[in-house]
């Protein structure tokens, strides 16, 4: 029991300490270290981390996922059978924006569970490029209802969007 608690105090202290460092410009090389070392760990810290940052910090936390040691393993993990490894890496590579990782995230749109395409088809409409959010649009008339709503619900109002109520 002492041995847990000791434990789950140097969790804490490493994500503490990558939260600190993501947050300090000058400490690429030091996050790319831990990275390395913890990728478990960095990876749920980068994932709070895009879900609440925007603009530059979110880009800086993005240039260092793709940076990073984990970051190939994320790639593969995109595709992987098991859903909640494909599912944990298309919904963090959605916030993302270079080719790679959305060709990951476009590539969960056939996956054999339906739970990663749903993850899939979620990270698009709300990040993805207008080509494939154009797809997932036009086969909402496929999904179940309650999957419509949600989806329609997460798209921008652009003109991806206006094109399809369009016509």
């Amino acid at each position: 029991r002492r041995w847990r608690s000791h434990r789950e105090a140097a969790h804490a202290a490493r994500m503490r300490k990558l939260e600190e460092l993501l947050s300090r410009p000058d400490s690429s090389r030091e996050v790319l270290e831990m990275a390395a070392r913890g990728s478990g760990d960095f990876l749920s810290v980068v994932e709070n981390a895009m879900q609440s940052l925007a603009g530059s910090a979110r880009r800086r936390v993005a240039e260092l996922l793709e940076a990073s040691a984990p970051y190939k393993r994320l790639l593969r993990e995109a595709a992987d059978l098991d859903p909640s490894l494909a599912i944990r890496a298309i919904s963090l590579l959605g916030r993302m924006e270079n080719p790679a990782a959305r060709a990951a995230v476009r590539r969960g749109l056939k996956h054999p569970a339906e739970a990663v395409r749903r993850a899939a088809r979620q990270a698009i409409v709300t990040g993805g490029e207008e080509d494939a959010r154009r797809q997932v649009l036009d086969g909402l008339c496929s999904l179940p209802f309650w999957e419509r709503i949600i989806l329609f619900q997460l798209v921008p109002a652009d003109s991806t969007l206006n094109d399809y109520l369009a016509k």
